[in-house]
């Protein structure tokens, strides 16, 4: 919240890679300002940013050495499935919409 709702929204359903991209622009502003080496970084995540911290890892593992999820998302697609479902359709995309689905599996680290 610390940014704004338009800052949130900019990164919300078919747009949520954004989340995953931020994450590897981080890593690389590190290992290019030399204050890492790519894969020694390691990624912490709790909530909803299992998605942007899992996703990272994922797709570019050859920056991190490893990963902390503590209470985290990490198959977003499985979220639609839940009580609340609702607010993680309106945030991540619906499984059941082709083009949000292509977005969940891919910020999806399983």
């Amino acid at each position: 919240g610390e940014r704004g709702e338009e800052w949130h929204q900019a990164a919300m359903g078919a747009r949520k890679w954004v989340s995953v991209s931020d994450v590897h622009a981080c890593a690389d502003y590190l290992v290019a300002s030399g204050l890492a080496r790519a894969g020694s970084i390691v990624g912490a995540a709790t909530s909803a940013g299992g998605v942007a911290v899992g996703g990272a890892v994922y797709s570019r593992p050859e920056l991190f050495s490893a990963a902390v999820f503590e209470s985290a998302v990490l198959i977003p697609s499985e979220l639609s499935r839940l009580k609340n479902q609702r607010a993680a359709v309106l945030e991540y995309g619906s499984p059941d919409a082709p083009a949000e689905r292509e977005t969940l599996f891919r910020v999806d680290p399983f």
